[in-house]
Parts: structure tokens; C-alpha cells; sequence
């Protein structure tokens, strides 16, 4: 179940590229717009003398610490100097062109080519790269904080694979560091694939490489695309890799667009990979995992313990609790059971959500309707309502999307959709809603969804 959610994760980054062309929470501001490229030194018309020479150094080198400014996520990022720490290694973008941030966190971030009309395609993949696959692993969901495989080992990962056509391959160097670049794409005559598809498409695929991170914890080549794909040495610490994805009818993108995005990366001095090493079960860190029947320890909604009747698969990330039935199902998502503390919501834009009326009036016109059966969990009165197909809301085409990190602006990429089958408990909490239920995206689904929760919710307190 864990590739739906990782497939479904850069689905989201190409969907909000299509809507986010006039938002204006990018990196661009008001007045001055974003900052620019460098331009090559022009001579100066002015007085050689020592003094005005010293002036002009003096101004350079404001100039150069001028030149960049925090990259941020969500939104369009106009031609400029951009900086982020979230690799460990600080990287700078210098932008030619137009992209959308669409996603960045701790290890990965998601650019997406504005001018796309792909669902999956045509995006720029730039990770800190933890591990790679193994032989047994490339079919695998990822788990925990990483695959088992060495970073470096490109040649392993290939021949783990057995199904890529290699294209061009070449020694290279991007942002002062040692690079590979490969010409790569999935073999469309092979037989092996990820078992259960390739998120909403039939395709074949296989799993890449894991970050730890938790903006792109783990990345997908499938049968209906190209990539360019570079690894980045790093001395001794893990690499950085660069994932080009061109649809397979228009491989000219990687030409286009890729290559001048690689070419104006630059890198600070090597530094360790920004998640540390995992001191005990990977769930208990804070990380998706496979989590064991029994009583468990989760670092979310400020740390809480549940009992679970079997194994479950677990995502989690700051306010969000994401515990998935075994239940198959070909809908997009497999019933949940949640935990979610919301301050904001919304796919398209951003909603501060700081009542049980903000929370249900998201839903528009769609049924959400108060029960009058309540619950208390962490301490809270949490009332009732049913879910009836409520999913999709106006304007047409949106979805509720709970964000999951203490500000809007903040792991925004990461949220929890609810499916539109099953029940919703909310409470107020101060600046926030706590919601906590079970949904699925079918009614067949809500019983399995049901029965997970109603064993779970009884368990769940505070550490």
C-alpha cells in the first residue's frame, strides 16, 4: 500500500502545478519579484582609482550575499538564486526558467515544469539519497528509514533491476561534484514490476533509491516514461541524486528542461544526510513503517501510544496518523483509520481551520452531518458526523486535504485526504481541530475501515 502513497505524492505535486499559476505564495515577493540570475561582470565605465575599486569590491560582495534567497515550497518559483538546507548539503537553484516548488522536505523536493500537461511527468526529483533497493527490494515498499543497498552503486541497483535500457552514460560534474549521468528508461518487454501496479496507471515499475525524508521518502521508474538520472558524489557522506522524468513521446524534455536545471545547481561542503540513524523501531522515530501488533509508541500529535490488533501499515508525520486495514481494495487509498490535528486544510489553497464549523463547512454543499454521539479521545469531547459520499467539493474538482504540519505553510505537501465512506469525530482544541475516525473511498471499504477503528480508538492516550 505504500506505493499509492508515495505515487500518489508526486500526483499531487504534477495536480497543483496545474492549479497554482497565480498563486502568490511562491517565492517571488510583491514588489520586486525573485531575485535575479547572476550575469557576467561588465566592465566599468567610471574612475580606476583604489578607492572607487575597493567600493565596487565592497558592493560585489553585498551583491553575492544578496544573491540568493530561501527556497520555499508550494507555489511558482520565478528565474532567480534560490538556497535550501533540506538536503544536509546546502544546495543552490540558479532558475533560468519558471518551475513550481511543488513539494520539499527533510532529503527531497518536487519541481514541477509549469508548461506540463502530464500527470506524472515532466518534473525534477532532487533527493539525498539513503539507500538503494537490493535485488529483493526493487518490487518492495519501502519501510522505515530506508532500503539496504549502497548509495553509490549505481551498477547494483541496475543489475537488480534487469529490465532498464541504458542510454547514454557519461562521467560528469554538477555543482562543483563529481557526477554520473545516465540515459535510462524501463524495459517495455520485461515482465517484472512492482506488484499491484504503479498508482493510478497499469504500467510496469520499479522502486529507485529511499531519502529517510518526508517529503519523498522513496521514487518510482515506470514503462511510460524517460529519465535522466544523476548521482552526485559527496565524498563521505550519502550522495545527492537528480531524477529528470520525460513522458516517453517526448523525451526532448530532458534536453530542454532537465539539463539546464542540473546546470545551475551548486554545492555547499559535503554534510551529513539530514536524517540521523535510527535508534530503535523506525515508527517510534517518527518514520512510515510496517508497525507490529501490541501496544506502540508514535512521536505524533505530540507523542501517543494505541494497541494494535495485527500488523499495520503506518504513516505519520507531525499532526497526522494514517493507519491503514488490510483490506484490498482498487481504490485509490486502502480504509483508514486517523488521528489528525488540522490547523489548516485545503488542496488548491490554504484554509485556516479553527472550528468544527470551519472543518465541516470545507465540504460545501456535500453531506457532513453532525450525529450527536460523541467520543473523548486525548482528552477532548469529539462529536459524531458521517461521511456520505463526501469527497469531492467546490469549486468542482477540489478535495479535502488535511495538512499535516503547525502552520499552512509548513509540510504542506504532506496532508490526509479523507475517503468519503465513514464517520469523523471533531473537537476544538486551541487554534485547531482535533478529528479522529475511519473512512474509504467505496462503501465496501467502510466496514474494514470500521472495525480497525473501533478496536484502536479505545487504546489511545498521551505519552
Amino acid at each position: 500500500m505504500m506505493k499509492r502513497f508515495l505515487i500518489s505524492l508526486v500526483l499531487a505535486a504534477a495536480l497543483f502545478a496545474a492549479c497554482a499559476g497565480d498563486d502568490d505564495s511562491g517565492n517571488g515577493d510583491a514588489e520586486g519579484g525573485a531575485p535575479p540570475l547572476p550575469e557576467a561582470d561588465e566592465a566599468d565605465g567610471g574612475d580606476s582609482g583604489e578607492e572607487a575599486e575597493g567600493e565596487d569590491d565592497a558592493d560585489d560582495e553585498d551583491d553575492s550575499e544578496d544573491a540568493a534567497v530561501e527556497l520555499t515550497f508550494g507555489g511558482p518559483v520565478e528565474p532567480g538564486v534560490y538556497t535550501t538546507d533540506i538536503l544536509g548539503t546546502t544546495l543552490d537553484l540558479g532558475l533560468a526558467e519558471s518551475w513550481i516548488a511543488a513539494a520539499g522536505g527533510t532529503a527531497g523536493a518536487v519541481f514541477v515544469d509549469p508548461e506540463t500537461e502530464t500527470e506524472t511527468s515532466e518534473l525534477m526529483l532532487v533527493a539525498r539519497v539513503n539507500a538503494l533497493p537490493t535485488d529483493e527490494q526493487v518490487t518492495t515498499e519501502p519501510e522505515g528509514i530506508s532500503y539496504d543497498g549502497d548509495p553509490n552503486d549505481i551498477d547494483a541497483w541496475i543489475d537488480a533491476v534487469g529490465e532498464l535500457i541504458i542510454g547514454e552514460r557519461s562521467e560528469t560534474t554538477v555543482g562543483g561534484r563529481d557526477a554520473e549521468v545516465i540515459d535510462i528508461r524501463v524495459d517495455p518487454d520485461g515482465v517484472n514490476s512492482v506488484p499491484g501496479g504503479c498508482g493510478s496507471t497499469d504500467d510496469r515499475c520499479f522502486f529507485v533509491a529511499s531519502t529517510g525524508g518526508d517529503a519523498l521518502f522513496a521514487f518510482i521508474v515506470r514503462t511510460t516514461e524517460v529519465y535522466r538520472m544523476w548521482l552526485i558524489e559527496q565524498g563521505d557522506e550519502d550522495p545527492v541524486m537528480v531524477l529528470g522524468i520525460a513522458d516517453e513521446n517526448a523525451p526532448e524534455w530532458l534536453d530542454e528542461r532537465a539539463d539546464p536545471f542540473v546546470d545551475g545547481l551548486a554545492f555547499g561542503e559535503p554534510a551529513p544526510h539530514p536524517v540521523p540513524p535510527l535508534d530503535g523501531p523506525a515508527w517510534e522515530a517518527g518514520f512510515t513503517a510496517t508497525v507490529p501488533p501490541g501496544v506502540q509508541s508514535f512521536p505524533v500529535l505530540d507523542g501517543i501510544q494505541l494497541e494494535l490488533p495485527e500488523e499495520h501499515f503506518i504513516l505519520q508525520q507531525d499532526n497526522c496518523m494514517l493507519i491503514q486495514s488490510s483490506f484490498e481494495t482498487d481504490s485509490p487509498f486502502p480504509p483508514t483509520a486517523f488521528i489528525t490535528r488540522t490547523p489548516s486544510a485545503g488542496f488548491n489553497q490554504v484554509t485556516i481551520v479553527e472550528s468544527v464549523d470551519d472543518f465541516v463547512g470545507l465540504y460545501g454543499d456535500e453531506p457532513i452531518s453532525a450525529t450527536g454521539e460523541t467520543l473523548n479521545v486525548l482528552g477532548v469531547e469529539l462529536e459524531r458526523h458521517r461521511l456520505d459520499g463526501a469527497f469531492v467539493v467546490e469549486p468542482p474538482g477540489d478535495i479535502v486535504n488535511f495538512r499535516c504540519g503547525d502552520t499552512p505553510e509548513e509540510n504542506g505537501n504532506f496532508g490526509f485526504t479523507p475517503g468519503g465512506f465513514g464517520d469523523v469525530y471533531l473537537g476544538e482544541l486551541d487554534g485547531g481541530v482535533l478529528a479522529v475516525g475511519f473512512s474509504g473511498f467505496a462503501e465496501d471499504e467502510e466496514p474494514a475501515a470500521q472495525e480497525l477503528f473501533d478496536f484502536i480508538q479505545p487504546t489511545i492516550t498521551a505519552e
